[in-house]
């Protein structure tokens, strides 16, 4: 995590005038955490977890919505920027392999403790060795049926590759093969789905919206 949190906290005021706005996102991307929130509202879910949040705009575009939301950062320069941006909204910083050690209101992130969860490209620097401990971990503080929304780099192949992110070294998957370790995890796939890059974007961007079994 140092190594993440170091690079983010490097970048941070970069980072967050290119990204840390939710209209300076994709409209599809948009699209999909609006149609995210819906599947929450529809299953009456109040508390979520945005695992990565960065400077905070998905933190704030899921408490619109009404959800108890906290954002959850390993980056100490990120969270500072999202507190001031955000100034109304929990964030805590936390490894996202670690949840039980990260505070919230009312006391930590427990068992089955999170109608839902979004890992948004934040899933992306964990090596492929590793990931299946940290979903674990997301699978853990999920109740029975909660539902998590991972996006990420689609890989060209079989196999998750790894990639020049422009903060630091990061992975793409496969979508099936990102499908069988949630599952693995006990995590089952709902709904997919893949954007084609445009410019500036070197892989396509993936969506998997899974159900804690």
């Amino acid at each position: 995590m140092h190594e993440i949190a170091s690079s983010y906290d490097a970048m941070a005021a970069v980072y967050t005038e290119l990204f840390g706005d939710v209209e300076l996102q994709h409209p599809l991307d948009r699209a999909v955490f609006t149609g995210f929130a819906h599947l929450l509202r529809r299953e009456a879910a109040t508390t979520v977890a945005d695992l990565g949040c960065g400077p905070g705009h998905w933190t704030a575009d899921l408490a619109s919505h009404g959800f108890d939301v906290i954002g959850i950062d390993g980056s100490a320069a990120l969270l500072d920027l999202a507190r001031a941006r955000h100034p109304h909204l929990t964030f805590a910083r936390g490894d996202l392999g670690e949840l039980s050690e990260v505070a919230r209101v009312g006391g930590t992130l427990g068992d089955s403790s999170l109608d839902g969860a979004v890992a948004w490209f934040s899933l992306i620097h964990t090596a492929p060795d590793d990931l299946d401990r940290l979903l674990a971990e997301i699978a853990r503080v999920l109740r029975a049926g909660g539902l998590l929304l991972v996006g990420f780099q689609v890989a060209p192949g079989a196999e998750p590759e790894a990639f020049d992110h422009r903060v630091v070294r990061a992975w793409s998957w496969p979508v099936d093969a990102l499908s069988a370790r949630l599952h693995a995890a006990g995590l089952r796939e709902q709904a997919r789905g893949v954007r084609q890059p445009e410019e500036g974007e070197r892989l396509p961007g993936g969506h998997l919206v899974a159900r804690r079994t």
